[in-house]
């Protein structure tokens, strides 16, 4: 039993070598990793189905309150909100991007389907993606994470084309565009 009504008992998501999608860890080395003199981690335990290439956790995943990965899975996953409530409950990924009079349905969050249309990447990914000659790379300033059920407007600093990797800051974030929707939107 844990009683989450103590202020100094918690429970927290972290994600393996704190990046999603790069390589696994096991949790031993995650625990022993995050543990400090002000923090002292009594358990811990694999909260994901794991699997693809890169390795990575499958399912969407809010961290501190903003959304570290999010993928358009129906599933039921179990949670613990700002107030400390354990929930079990079904969490979609819906986002989109709206660029001018044009609205982009998003595939995912911080994950990079084979084929994809639009993704977002932010900090919670690493700091690069690869990319071909088929997607196009917004880089956008991003000065916080994105929240679930919150609606954010960014600032275009680059919008970048024919290159094999897009790098990106802790601050920034990245829209890729499938060239297949891109060539619809209007200039």
């Amino acid at each position: 039993e844990i009683d989450l009504s103590d202020k100094n008992v918690n429970i927290e998501v972290g994600i393996a070598n704190d990046i999603i999608g790069k390589r696994g860890e096991t949790v031993s080395s995650f625990a022993s990793r995050n543990q400090s003199d002000s923090v002292f981690i009594v358990g811990a335990v694999n909260g994901d189905f794991f699997g693809g290439d890169p390795h990575s956790a499958q399912n969407c995943m809010v961290i501190d309150g903003a959304f570290a990965k999010g993928v358009v899975l129906d599933r039921t996953l179990f949670g613990i909100t700002e107030d400390k409530k354990p929930i079990a409950e079904n969490i979609v990924f819906d986002g989109s991007a709206v660029i001018e009079n044009d609205t982009l349905v998003m595939d995912a969050l911080n994950d990079k389907p084979n084929d994809f249309s639009v993704i977002y990447l932010n900090k919670f990914y690493g700091n690069k993606t690869a990319v071909d000659d088929s997607t196009i790379a917004v880089l956008l300033e991003n000065n916080k994470l994105q929240k679930p059920n919150e609606w954010k407007t960014l600032r275009i600093k680059n919008i970048i084309e024919n290159i094999d990797t897009v790098l990106f800051k802790q601050n920034e974030s990245v829209l890729l565009i499938h060239h297949k929707i891109a060539d619809q939107i209007p200039e």
